[in-house]
């Protein structure tokens, strides 16, 4: 009600439900920036890695600069490296250890072209778009080919990426996610291209998820070592943790 400008113009008009912010605003970024600098100062040496990020829909900014600045970048990512070089620069002057970290995910999946990303600013690349059924590398999968391409471009910009992946089947948590067998091959590809870390999603809601148990023992080991084969994790997970029901549990 006070800051209609700071929220996306979507069809027209200024939304302020399920809507993103303005990304070039200049009021609203100033705005960010101190809020960013007040939680820095409440935090700082303990903290030195702060995440702004987009809601978790779509509906970004259409108004006349946004709109321009996405053109002129070939994708809606422009405006939000925008937004995260903006805060990062002004955080530099006072904090020139702390990073800011933003998503590459839904409708910023491309990266934008003819922009630099500042060296204090970390892309949070997300898999959402990927097969989890086959690894990321060889999969036939449209969303894994765009996946490849457009972290290619990422990489052109910024070789500070963390890669934000998908343990669980959250639409149906009660139904397996058979990804167990591609995590491997997943993690090295990762590594050797150079990424700065993985975060790995499950059900994080509770117990729904019926391999939850064993997907967080994996998920935790091979991140340690993701060199390692992956039979002899599983069996040892299903006789320590289902002991005499290992064979049917494991069938």
């Amino acid at each position: 009600k006070d800051h209609p400008e700071w929220f996306a113009m979507v069809g027209g008009r200024r939304r302020g439900e399920r809507a993103q912010r303005c990304l070039t605003n200049k009021g609203f970024l100033d705005f960010l920036v101190g809020q960013t600098k007040e939680s820095i100062r409440k935090n700082y040496p303990r903290c030195k890695y702060y995440s702004i990020n987009p809601n978790d829909f779509r509906h970004n900014c259409e108004c006349a600069d946004c709109k321009a600045l996405d053109a002129r970048g070939g994708s809606p990512s422009a405006s939000l490296v925008h937004m995260a070089n903006t805060v990062a620069e002004a955080v530099a002057k006072d904090y020139p250890d702390v990073n800011i970290l933003t998503f590459a995910y839904v409708y910023t999946l491309k990266p934008p072209k003819g922009m630099t990303v500042h060296p204090n600013v970390m892309i949070c690349y997300c898999t959402d778009a990927c097969d989890f059924s086959k690894p990321i590398a060889t999969s036939k999968w449209h969303g894994c080919k765009e996946f490849i391409e457009n972290f290619r471009g990422w990489k052109a910009l910024t070789d500070r990426i963390y890669i934000w992946d998908y343990s669980a089947n959250f639409k149906y948590l009660f139904q397996p996610f058979e990804c167990c067998h591609v995590l491997p091959e997943n993690f090295r590809y990762f590594r050797d291209t150079g990424v700065v870390g993985i975060f790995e999603e499950g059900d994080h809601y509770g117990v729904h998820c019926v391999d939850e148990a064993l997907k967080t023992w994996l998920i935790a080991h091979l991140l340690w070592n993701p060199d390692q084969p992956l039979e002899p994790l599983l069996r040892r997970f299903f006789d320590g943790f289902y002991g005499a029901a290992a064979g049917k549990m494991r069938e």
